[in-house]
């Protein structure tokens, strides 16, 4: 838009500095304007919390660098070039029968339109002080009509459509208990019932994966979905029933289950992240329950989680070297005994024509259920002769971690929480407020 502008007063006649100065002048304003209007429709978008925020935040600070340096070079550097560069010839007049001033002129609405903007430019300080004013008093009103003892926020939380109910026991978990933990859950939540649409449960299944077996990996997931009715026929509000339900699922002892309602609008994730790092794993699980202890009871958390799978069992088996050498056994052939017993292997394929089917050793499910049938397994020796696990090594059971993560080479484990019927940044204050004073405390 300058560069036509300066291009149109050249060919007005005027040289190439006061074309450039007049061209820009005239212009620079309203681009001005328009660009500023741009970024603040792209400017919320920063503020967006969460990991999705720290993703989008990435478009609106692009798109601000960009108009910024277009903005910059439209009004500083195309007239440097234009007063340098340009060369135009100028315009002859040209003369016509058809007197275009004399239409605009008869023209209603320009006539009208011409008397507004005159009054505008005679009144401009008065005219940008009514629309600030009306701007102003826009938010204000809107906020006080809607959400009355409320700020302001740019993405609201609204009353969710469904909640779920999460159910992880311990891996290994068969369907039967995990079956156990669901009926506990739905009797919790039978005399809720009239407030729902529907209760719809999974045993052994992770939302939205196929179905189950018996032999499947996840019979230690389990999830129950309430549906709540439109808004016409609320007998009270979802939040109010979520909150309720919190309340009575959190007195169920020995059921691990977190209760999670649906959002709408644009995924943000846990708006509280708490990240503990360090080498060991024993150090790191020990601070990781003392923080949770901390900030559990803030007015609002709900949902407080961390990542460190603890379900996973696990047996050890230690070998006393010394008596296994002297009966001639090496650490090599007691694992690959053990790991026959209790995992299998493939030892020939039976053919049936076209067909192939693999033929498998494995202890039958009865002699590997518990810890003392490990112990009792015979390994053999080179000569022959059987002897017991437990008389050459001990066997030990514990915990084990299921997955080790890494942020940036660093062990890490994540501590998470959801903010109900509060602001994000407001909870992550408040955290942060209680973990200073804690570590005011243990340093005095």
């Amino acid at each position: 838009m300058i560069v036509e502008n300066i291009f149109r007063h050249r060919q007005a006649g005027k040289n190439r500095i006061e074309a450039a100065v007049l061209g820009t002048k005239e212009i620079a304003i309203p681009v001005t304007t328009s660009t500023i209007t741009t970024i603040a429709a792209f400017f919320p978008l920063i503020f967006m919390p969460g990991i999705a925020g720290e993703f989008i935040s990435f478009l609106p600070k692009t798109l601000i660098v960009t108009l910024s340096s277009s903005l910059l070079v439209a009004v500083v550097i195309n007239p440097v070039l234009c007063s340098t560069l340009m060369r135009v010839k100028v315009r002859k007049e040209i003369t016509s029968s058809f007197d275009e001033l004399k239409l605009v002129e008869q023209s209603r609405i320009l006539i009208i339109y011409q008397s507004v903007l005159r009054g505008v430019i005679r009144f401009r300080f008065t005219t940008m002080l009514v629309f600030i004013f009306l701007f102003v008093s826009t938010f204000y009103w809107y906020g006080n009509n809607t959400f009355p003892r409320k700020r302001i926020e740019f993405f609201p939380k609204t009353e969710p459509s469904e909640a779920v109910v999460n159910i992880t026991a311990p891996m290994g978990t068969t369907l039967e208990i995990s079956d156990r933990y669901v009926t506990s859950v739905e009797n919790f939540i039978e005399k809720d019932k009239n407030k729902l649409d529907a209760v719809v449960a999974n045993v052994g299944q992770r939302r939205g994966s196929g179905a189950s077996s018996s032999g499947s990996t996840t019979t230690y997931l389990s999830h129950v979905v309430l549906d709540f009715p439109s808004w016409q026929n609320w007998i009270e509000k979802p939040s109010a029933v979520i909150k309720k339900l919190r309340q009575k699922l959190e007195l169920m002892v020995g059921v691990p289950l977190k209760l999670a309602e649906a959002k709408s609008g644009p995924p943000t994730g846990m708006p509280l992240k708490i990240e503990v790092q360090g080498e060991n794993f024993s150090q790191m699980a020990d601070a990781v329950e003392i923080i949770k202890k901390k900030i559990k009871n803030i007015p609002g958390l709900v949902d407080l989680s961390d990542d460190f799978d603890r379900s996973r069992p696990e047996l050890k088996v230690i070998i006393d070297r010394d008596k296994a050498s002297r009966l001639g056994l090496r650490a090599r052939e007691i694992a690959s005994t053990v790991r026959t017993a209790f995992n299998g292997r493939k030892v020939s394929v039976f053919r049936d024509g076209t067909e192939e089917y693999d033929i498998w050793v494995q202890l039958d499910q009865r002699f590997r259920k518990n810890q003392s049938d490990l112990a009792s397994l015979f390994i053999y020796t080179p000569s022959g002769e059987p002897v017991r696990l437990s008389e050459i090594a001990r066997v030990d059971s514990g915990p084990s971690y299921g997955s080790i993560r890494h942020v940036e080479t660093e062990r890490t484990i994540t501590i998470s929480g959801d903010a109900f019927r509060l602001p994000g940044p407001v909870l992550v204050m408040k955290a942060q407020q209680e973990l200073k004073k804690f570590g005011s405390s243990s340093r005095s």
